[in-house]
């Protein structure tokens, strides 16, 4: 089983390079304009060997004064995050598939097995190790009681951060072909939410599992399993009682967290990600067009289309700014009240894959070759 969705996912990145007709998707040149802000590099750190060739999204974590990064190579790294000091670093041996979360003790990390890893936050020291059904591609979440984890044949697990035996797990029927990714679970009061490969969003109770409800905001349509897919792959997010979510050739919908009622939708393909602030939702979307939506009509508020064919990755908000970084290597800053660019970088030629992660008005930056830059605006 884990062979033949690997090799499903390995299909589908080659086909997001490359337009469905077969034609090669026009990549937009870079618009000249006046820079609003300076951007200022802080500090550059290498932590591993990033990506290599796999289509990954390493997020780092910050926790007060530290950030941790994972490489494929199998490399976890903390990193004093004023400074861009190595604090420890260590080599789990294994190839790690997905970002990092952490808590007070530990810092967890998904391998391409299908192992979940619990690394001490003090040394790096590997405390346990559990083997779930496969490969998992989703950064763990450990912002609840539980590890949860959902492995890439959609199978949700929560696991004991002492021991790391799973309490509770439940299975969703996965499609035959699905994206190279998924989405991390989302921690909402003493819910738990998640999308599925197959278009379906559910909510559980976090303390035993149980389902309150499930809503298919996407349904699988055409003859081909290409266009059937409609795969929920890091466009999800959680504000106060909405669930905003995206899909894969799906739409964009607003939810009800408790009832799951849809309050709104619009059409739009996307995986790379969203973000919310309390106006907007920003999506990006599968052509690497970056939208603004209203969060209370749905309607849009602007688009911004001189990205396109550069594999933008999700946005992040940033004060009045959205973040975003290409494959190219850039980072771009954009208006969230118009779209319009505000600063722009040139991170590493390598590319960025990773959402930009940002606090305050510092964003960091991981990119395709393991390299982990601190600007501040």
């Amino acid at each position: 089983m884990l062979k033949h969705l690997k090799t499903a996912c390995l299909l589908l990145a080659l086909l997001t390079l490359v337009a469905c007709s077969g034609k090669k998707e026009v990549v937009m040149p870079l618009q000249e304009f006046t820079p609003v802000f300076p951007v200022q590099e802080i500090w550059s750190t290498q932590t591993g060997k990033g990506v290599k060739k796999e289509y990954l999204k390493l997020s780092p974590a910050l926790v007060g004064n530290q950030i941790y990064t994972s490489s494929y190579s199998g490399r976890v790294t903390a990193i004093d995050a004023s400074t861009g000091r190595v604090i420890w670093q260590v080599n789990t041996k294994q190839n790690l598939t997905t970002g990092v979360s952490v808590d007070g003790g530990a810092v967890y990390v998904g391998t391409e097995k299908g192992q979940v890893l619990a690394l001490s936050r003090s040394n790096g020291a590997k405390l346990w190790s559990t083997l779930l059904s496969n490969e998992i591609l989703a950064n763990p979440n450990a912002q609840s009681p539980y590890v949860l984890v959902k492995s890439i044949d959609d199978h949700l697990y929560a696991l004991n951060k002492q021991t790391g035996q799973p309490v509770w797990n439940y299975k969703e029927e996965t499609p035959s072909l699905i994206l190279r990714g998924g989405q991390s679970p989302k921690v909402a009061g003493n819910l738990v939410v998640v999308g599925f490969a197959n278009g379906q969003v559910g909510v559980f109770s976090i303390a035993n599992g149980e389902m309150l409800w499930k809503h298919a905001v996407a349904e699988a349509s055409g003859l081909s399993i290409v266009d059937q897919m409609v795969d929920i792959n890091d466009t999800l997010a959680v504000a106060g009682n909405t669930i905003y979510v995206a899909t894969y050739q799906g739409n964009l919908s607003a939810l009800g967290l408790r009832s799951g009622e849809l309050l709104w939708q619009h059409d739009i393909s996307s995986y790379a990600g969203l973000a919310i602030d309390d106006r907007n939702v920003y999506v990006t979307d599968a052509s690497s067009k970056v939208w603004a939506f209203s969060r209370r009509s749905g309607q849009v508020v602007w688009e911004q289309d001189k990205l396109m064919g550069r594999g933008v990755t999700g946005p992040q908000v940033m004060g009045n700014a959205v973040v975003v970084a290409d494959s190219k290597g850039y980072v771009h800053w954009l208006s969230a009240d118009n779209g319009s660019f505000v600063a722009r970088t040139l991170a590493d030629k390598s590319g960025v894959l990773d959402t930009p992660y940002v606090q305050g008005n510092s964003v960091f930056v991981y990119t395709n070759n393991g390299k982990l830059i601190k600007y501040r605006i």
